[in-house]
């Protein structure tokens, strides 16, 4: 993983620093969203951050079940689950949860909370996907190839000759154009007046992402001891969900 800076025993690499540039667009454009839409600006931040804060905690918890997962020799339905992929699952349980618990708090309603949120999330995905690329997880399938291809990626400690389909930077791209169509639609369908605005945005960016993670999630790298693609069936789940919700 590429080194940006090192001074004693501070290490600042790039997936930490694209990761944290990515927060950091998250909190302050989604803040500055909320305020459009009337919410405080304080109860915005609160809400921001502990919902950032509990989804890491939840992923770090989802990584040590995962961790025990990999280590029992019994196949249990939750250790064949947590060794395909569901890791991430946990992080969202728990900042989704957090979220409804502070916009409860704080007398927020979800659908503009979700509202300022949307074309942020997307944008966040964006840079830190390319933090992925330079840590070399989330990793595409691959094969050896006689030739390497001009699209292939080929990471430190593939053997000679393998290369991979390079599934990062294929969802940094993706998310990316996700932004840039809720951008359109915020200034062309939603209009000046967000109290009386259709809520579409989130529901929409959790259709067009979930749609690529349904698709695209089949050629990225399974979990060892995994037998199926878990977060497929979670992107199929939100898929629905948010149909349901543009078309209510």
């Amino acid at each position: 993983m590429p080194i940006l800076l090192e001074i004693g025993f501070f290490r600042l690499d790039t997936y930490t620093a694209l990761g944290l540039i990515a927060l950091g667009l998250f909190l302050t454009y989604t803040r500055k969203r909320a305020v459009s839409r009337g919410i405080d600006g304080g109860a915005a931040v609160i809400i921001l951050v502990g919902v950032y804060v509990a989804g890491l905690l939840g992923a770090v918890l989802g990584d040590v079940i995962e961790k025990a997962a990999h280590d029992t020799s019994i196949l249990t339905f939750s250790g064949v689950v947590m060794r395909s992929g569901a890791t991430s699952s946990f992080g969202l349980l728990t900042g989704g949860l957090t979220a409804i618990l502070l916009m409860e708090k704080f007398k927020v309603q979800p659908a503009d909370g979700l509202e300022a949120a949307a074309i942020p999330l997307a944008f966040m995905f964006s840079i830190a996907r390319v933090g992925c690329w330079c840590a070399g997880c989330c990793r595409g399938v691959g094969k050896v190839y006689a030739a390497a291809p001009w699209w292939g990626a080929h990471f430190p400690g593939d053997t000679a000759g393998f290369y991979r389909i390079p599934s990062q930077l294929m969802e940094s791209a993706v998310s990316l154009l996700i932004a840039m169509i809720l951008v359109y639609v915020d200034r062309k369908v939603v209009g000046p007046d967000k109290a009386k605005s259709p809520k579409i945005l989130f529901p929409l960016f959790v259709l067009l992402y979930g749609s690529y993670r349904l698709v695209f999630d089949g050629f990225r790298e399974l979990q060892p001891g995994s037998a199926f693609c878990f977060s497929r069936y979670i992107a199929a789940a939100v898929i629905a969900a948010s149909a349901l919700w543009l078309v209510k």
